[in-house]
């Protein structure tokens, strides 16, 4: 049985997020979602691209750095202030092992 190594997906609910390269914003939830937008040409600079670190920085962000200078930074601040506070801000799975950052 093949493992498919590296491939991982990104699903990102309630939150705001920006793509970044440099400090040049590519993309943010609010981007034009239609066929050729802006959403959509930001997420495709992702594919296939190397995940090269994260980490959740002081302002309790989940930032993904990726290769090309590619950075994906989710908010902490969701969406919606209709939460329950002992719910984790974002979970990490990686080879079947669940990591939460609060």
């Amino acid at each position: 049985m093949k493992e498919y190594q590296g491939e991982f997906r990104i699903f990102v609910q309630d939150a705001h997020w920006d793509l970044l390269r440099g400090d040049q914003r590519i993309a943010n939830d609010d981007s034009d979602a239609s066929i050729g937008g802006a959403l959509m040409k930001g997420l495709n600079e992702l594919v296939n691209k190397k995940l090269e670190g994260f980490i959740a920085d002081k302002h309790r962000n989940l930032v993904l750095y990726f290769e090309d200078n590619l950075m994906l930074r989710i908010h902490s601040l969701r969406k919606s202030l209709n939460f329950d506070s002992t719910v984790p801000l974002f979970s990490i799975v990686v080879r079947g092992e669940r990591l939460n950052i609060l």
